[in-house]
């Protein structure tokens, strides 16, 4: 009589249990994840440059970056990449033997949709005659069309996109001066007002007579020269007033060119 009821109970619960064993999800037999080098699919030709003959400094081997944002509002994400360039004499330690015939510049690919881009650097006026390292963008103004930022050695560029495809450049008229070799930044909210400020990530007092270093270095490092200070600017930003400006996408004023930064030294 046990033996009938403990037979029973385990197939009482066998019984119970086939359903949950049918619903479990089998092993995932889905091929790994590929990529594919579509660079000459996509039509991006670009080549970064460090202006010199072979690296010989710093400067040279940090390279420089690029940034993926959509600057004409299609809903697809363009390119921005970052190039170096010859600088003047005394600069290099192996200088090029001729210029380039085309001066490396920075460079601004729309995305076309169809897994190609378009080179648009000349119409939307974004080359950056600067040694670029690095760029970011966002908002600045709150009109709905992201801006660019761009670092380099010797100055930084702050970009004003128009929303007609073009860009213009607001440095001066927004009160940024960023002097020294600025090789990194981000934009940021830190007083929560509703506008973003710039945060500038500058590196080291790079001296290009400095030559003592140890000869497998191939060139001085990072810790050979003095730090520079880092820079937060705010976004003197105005809220909107009773019978004011039309209002931008955050609810603050429309686009205006003449918004400036005001500057405050940070330490790295």
């Amino acid at each position: 009589m046990k033996t009938r009821i403990s037979t029973g109970l385990s197939l009482l619960i066998l019984l119970m249990c086939w359903p949950l064993r049918a619903q479990s999800p089998t092993p995932s037999t889905a091929a790994p994840i590929r990529f594919e080098d579509a660079t000459a699919k996509s039509r991006i030709q670009f080549t970064h440059s460090f202006g010199a003959q072979e690296l010989g400094s710093l400067l040279e081997g940090t390279g420089s970056g690029c940034v993926w944002f959509d600057y004409n509002n299609d809903g697809l994400p363009d390119l921005y990449v970052v190039s170096g360039k010859p600088l003047k004499e005394g600069m290099h330690p192996y200088p090029l033997k001729q210029p380039p015939a085309v001066a490396p510049h920075n460079h601004l690919y729309r995305n076309n949709g169809d897994g190609t881009f378009t080179d648009v650097t000349e119409q939307a006026g974004v080359a950056a005659n600067i040694y670029g390292t690095a760029a970011i963008a966002a908002d600045f103004d709150n009109d709905g069309f992201v801006d660019l930022f761009v670092t380099g050695y010797g100055r930084a560029i702050l970009y004003r996109n128009r929303g007609d495809g073009t860009f213009e450049d607001v440095t001066e008229k927004a009160g940024l001066k960023v002097d020294g070799w600025s090789i990194s930044s981000a934009w940021l909210d830190y007083d929560r007002d509703g506008c973003v400020d710039l945060f500038v990530g500058r590196y080291v007092k790079f001296d290009p007579k400095y030559r003592n270093y140890y000869a497998a270095d191939n060139y001085p490092g990072p810790l050979d020269y003095a730090a520079e200070t880092n820079r937060l600017y705010h976004n003197n930003c105005t809220p909107i007033r009773a019978g004011g400006l039309a209002p931008g996408r955050a609810g603050r004023r429309a686009a205006d060119a003449s918004r400036r930064f005001e500057a405050g030294a940070a330490r790295g």
